[in-house]
């Protein structure tokens, strides 16, 4: 193959394939007419307030996620209750790609190693399962990664792309957090440091204040829902669970599955950080990105679980690999890299296979909302709504309600059956725990609130623990 065809053509057949992985997937999810109440938050009520420079309350803090859900809403043709599942598989079938360009093309590591690592990092449970559901979760996680791959680069440019990258992955999600260890460690290594520091810090603050100056009402940015370090030691524990036998936890609802596949595949991060540490000069990004995660999730309090990990097992892939490489590189046999690579895709291939069918059945969904169908499906019942055959929830005190106007104001325009003025006050029993922030409010006028709120340890739910995990 011509260097330059294959220059282009490995990374567009990852995405590709990712992207295919993700349609089959996307296909088994849809197949009920189930739509998830963290779904409805993120894709449809975000984005309505979004377009309207109003942030909804202390949850919903993630303004490049719903940036990318309103650019992905206003390009897709006549869109759906779940079109924003199309749109993050879009955004997450980079992952592959940006990944074989960090192991092949920063790190200079083998071809096809960079190849099969990448594949393997599009199916590992902790990935595909977030790529798939409309939300707002794992969302940083290309961004982080074009961040480490700018801080690798020698242009004067770089450093200002990694740290505007970097922001805009935090964010997307507060776990990109992350990424700010590796990235800082590379650009201390530039031969110009306090340059690329400064120039990567001032992208970052700029990045910062666009989203802080973009909603006229404020009130916090990254923290979102995390509890401030609470129940660190519990996160940790919890965590450590999901990573190494299976999940089973508020959106991440593969009891089957550990978030790095089938069981016993969790273990091997065991040798992984430990290979990594031994060859910190070379694997040094990963484990830095590994430790910075799990402590970003552990402290992040409740719920617990890999949902604010997401970058944790993709680094634990690429440490897993380094050292299966390691091993094979070792033995006597020289065709044992060539029986041991098919062998490893075909178990990682489990994953993605024991879900689909599951969610083909109906299960290992997170069916916590219900979204007032008329037809057995959302479009069916959505025109039903438009042409007046349905008239909307009446406005009595009902969980979710504000999720269902905006659906229905979103979603049957351009004469919407339900005005924003009507979702915004809807008499949603949910804003007693989760208050929205009002929309006349000055900039960060509610801090004290936020302060409180963070020093208020949360209610563990016992179905939040490992120990409750059935």
């Amino acid at each position: 193959m011509h260097p330059r065809i294959r220059l282009f053509a490995i990374p567009l057949g990852l995405f590709v394939w990712q992207l295919l992985l993700l349609t089959a997937l996307r296909f088994s999810l849809d197949s009920h007419p189930i739509f998830t109440f963290e779904e409805a938050g993120s894709s449809i009520l975000s984005v309505l307030y979004f377009a309207r420079r109003l942030e909804v309350c202390q949850v919903t803090t993630n303004i490049a996620s719903y940036l990318i859900f309103w650019i992905g809403f206003h390009l897709t043709p006549d869109p759906g209750v779940t079109y924003g599942r199309a749109i993050k598989s879009i955004v997450m079938a980079t992952i592959p790609v940006l990944t074989y360009l960090l192991l092949h093309r920063r790190m200079g590591q083998p071809r096809w190693f960079s190849v099969l690592t990448s594949v393997a990092t599009g199916l590992i449970p902790a990935v595909f399962y977030y790529s798939v559901l409309a939300v707002d979760m794992a969302m940083d996680l290309p961004f982080g990664l074009l961040a480490i791959y700018f801080a690798y680069g020698n242009h004067r440019f770089s450093p200002f792309a990694s740290g505007l990258t970097l922001a805009f992955s935090a964010l997307a999600y507060g776990s990109g957090l992350a990424f700010g260890p590796p990235v800082l460690y590379l650009l201390w290594r530039q031969p110009r440091r306090s340059f690329a520091i400064s120039s990567a810090l001032l992208a970052g603050l700029l990045m910062a204040l666009a989203a802080a100056f973009y909603w006229t009402n404020t009130q916090v940015l990254f923290l979102g829902g995390g509890s401030g370090g609470a129940y660190f030691l519990r996160g940790a524990k919890f965590l450590t669970y999901q990573i190494l036998f299976r999940g089973e936890s508020y959106y991440f609802t593969l009891p089957g599955l550990s978030a790095m596949g089938v069981y016993p595949i969790g273990f091997l991060a065991v040798a992984g950080l430990c290979f990594g540490l031994f060859n910190f000069r070379v694997w040094g990004v990963w484990l830095m990105l590994a430790i910075a995660s799990f402590l970003v999730g552990s402290a992040s309090g409740v719920p617990f679980g890999i949902r604010r990990s997401v970058p944790m097992a993709v680094a634990l892939v690429a440490l897993n690999a380094a050292f299966i490489q390691a091993v094979l590189g070792r033995l006597p046999w020289r065709y044992a890299p060539f029986v041991a690579a098919p062998l490893c895709m075909a178990v990682m291939l489990l994953g993605p296979v024991v879900a689909a069918r599951h969610w083909l059945a109906g299960e290992w969904i997170p069916a916590d909302y219900r979204f007032p169908l008329t037809q057995p499906t959302f479009d069916a019942s959505l025109e039903d709504y438009r042409l007046h055959f349905a008239s909307p929830p009446i406005p009595d005190p009902t969980p979710a309600l504000r999720m269902t106007y905006g659906i229905l104001n979103l979603l049957t325009g351009p004469d919407p059956v339900v005005t924003f003025e009507q979702t915004a006050s809807a008499p949603d029993t949910g804003d007693a725990e989760m208050p929205l922030f009002p929309q006349n409010a000055p900039r960060f006028s509610l801090w004290r609130d936020q302060i409180k709120r963070l020093s208020t340890p949360k209610r563990v739910p016992e179905w939040d623990t490992p120990s409750a995990a059935p």
